[in-house]
């Protein structure tokens, strides 16, 4: 099965790429990475070198690929889950033991102009916000 993602640029938030109908997406900056999917699906996490590796239930795995910055330091990209319009950005513990989805007012929305922005708030646009899941309900 294929995702939906979008990463925007932690160094330039008006950067927003999109990556549809993928089970990965690749890191060229730290980013904050949306993947479209029913959180409740979320089996753990794993480290496979720079690679972040969700695995799900039904045994199918999401890579989110340079996730981490080098074999042991830190990492400050983040993961969000985007389920049922609403936003959770995904904790992990150092060890990527266990991890806890906490709820977030920020979500992806599209503008007018039908770009991708990761700027609006939940509730502050409604419309674009139905058009983005829409266009990712039906994979276009």
């Amino acid at each position: 099965m294929a995702y939906n993602f979008l990463v925007q640029s932690k160094s330039n938030p008006r950067v927003v790429q999109e990556a549809r109908n993928t089970d990965h997406v690749t890191l060229t900056t730290l980013s904050n990475v949306w993947i479209f999917l029913n959180r409740a699906a979320v089996k753990g996490f794993h480290r496979e070198g720079y690679t972040l590796v969700m695995e799900l239930l039904n045994g199918q795995k999401v890579r989110i690929n340079n996730y981490f910055r080098d074999q042991r330091g830190p990492n400050d990209s983040e993961i969000f889950v985007i389920d049922d319009g609403r936003g959770y950005r995904v904790k992990l513990d150092t060890c990527l033991n266990n991890f806890q989805f906490e709820p977030t007012s920020m979500v992806p929305s599209v503008s007018s102009s039908g770009r991708s922005s990761l700027g609006a708030r939940a509730g502050e646009h409604e419309a674009d916000k139905s058009s983005l899941e829409a266009s990712y309900q039906d994979g276009s």
